[in-house]
């Protein structure tokens, strides 16, 4: 169970970096940790403390449900996601 959670966290790290253009020296500097670590996170190999996930939701934007694979509609990428397909629908008349 602990290495699933830990490979949707290290997926979720990915994703957001990704999205915010945030590289792994960022991401070590702001954990206090190294960017060989941060590589092992993203691949799912260890895990993080619940401090450093609150810094890393702080830093993204996003709630720590958000890195730990929970759904968190009040996340703005998840709303302009949502507004999205809502058009897309209406769009398509469905």
């Amino acid at each position: 169970m602990q290495n699933e959670l830990n490979k949707i966290i290290g997926d979720k790290i990915r994703m957001y970096s990704l999205d915010k253009n945030i590289g792994r020296k960022e991401l070590s500097i702001t954990l206090g940790v190294s960017q060989s670590y941060i590589s092992l996170v993203e691949k799912g190999e260890r895990g993080l403390s619940v401090e450093n996930l609150v810094k890393l939701s702080e830093l993204f934007g996003c709630s720590v449900n958000s890195l730990v694979g929970k759904a968190d509609v009040s996340d703005s990428n998840h709303r302009e996601i949502l507004v999205k397909i809502s058009k897309l629908i209406k769009e398509a008349n469905l």
